[in-house]
This record gives C-alpha cells, sequence and structure tokens, in this order.
C-alpha cells in the first residue's frame, strides 16, 4: 500500500514538530514520577545495606556520592560467576559487571579503583535496584546472601 504521510492527517505532517510534540507530552507525564522513584530506590539500597549480615559480604558500595540503582558486594572467598550461578538457580538475576564488560574475565575495574583489591574486584558482584524491584525480592536475595 503506497500513501503519502500527509494523506493521513489532515494537516501537511512534519516529523519535527510531531518528534518534539511527543516527546515533550512523554516528558511531561514521567518525569514527576522520577524523584518518586529515586527516593523508592533510595530506600532500597538502604534497607540492602541494613539486612546483609553475612561477616563474609563486603559491601564495595559508597555511603555517599552514588548511584543508589547500582549496589555492588564481594565476597572475598567465591568468584564473582560462581555466586551468580548460584543466585541463578533461586530465579535472582545479578551480574559481575558493567553490561559492556561482562563477558570479560578481567577485576571489575571500578571496583579494583574503588577498593584497590584484585580480590574484591574478582569476587564482585552488581545488583541493579529500581522502582519495579519489590521487598519480597530484596528478602530473597538478602536471605540467600546471608546463607552463603
Amino acid at each position: 500500500i503506497s500513501f503519502k504521510i500527509s494523506q493521513v492527517f489532515s494537516q501537511p505532517f512534519n516529523i519535527t514538530s510531531f518528534f518534539w510534540h511527543n516527546l515533550l507530552k512523554s516528558f511531561k507525564k514521567f518525569y514527576p514520577l522520577t524523584k518518586t522513584h529515586y527516593i523508592d530506590v533510595k530506600e532500597k539500597m538502604e534497607y540492602l545495606r541494613k539486612h546483609i549480615n553475612n561477616n563474609k559480604i563486603i559491601i564495595n558500595t559508597p555511603i555517599n556520592n552514588i548511584s543508589n540503582y547500582i549496589f555492588n558486594i564481594s565476597i572475598p572467598s567465591i568468584n564473582g560467576e560462581t555466586i551468580v550461578h548460584a543466585l541463578e538457580q533461586k530465579e535472582i538475576y545479578v551480574s559481575t559487571g558493567s553490561a559492556c564488560s561482562s563477558k570479560l574475565k578481567k577485576p571489575e575495574k571500578t571496583i579494583l579503583a574503588l577498593t584497590k583489591s584484585e580480590e574484591l574486584a574478582t569476587t564482585s558482584i552488581r545488583i541493579s535496584l529500581s522502582h519495579l524491584v519489590t521487598y519480597n525480592e530484596l528478602d530473597e536475595l538478602i536471605q540467600t546472601l546471608n546463607q552463603l
């Protein structure tokens, strides 16, 4: 089927104004939620810090000047990939690093720079948080990590 865009609309169609109009509409709808989502994720980060009670676990994520959307821990006696696979068996999905370097077998650069420890950098896991993560899911993660 062949037709001109202007035949679909009653007025001449301008793709640029169409794009900006929809972008601004989306921004108006979703931007107010960002503060609510940020507060929710920050509370979940604090919840994780408070409830991980395993002396083997080292929390690599600093307390200040951070993104509350990424929580990083290390368990020095267990390789990060081993932790990832153990959690996968319980349908808990985490990673050993950023998405662009997750297939590499090298120490996580950010954790190495932060801790100056190759052991912590190779045994770290990255837990991504969002407003969609539930407290039940966090409790299951915490319980599993505390049992390692």
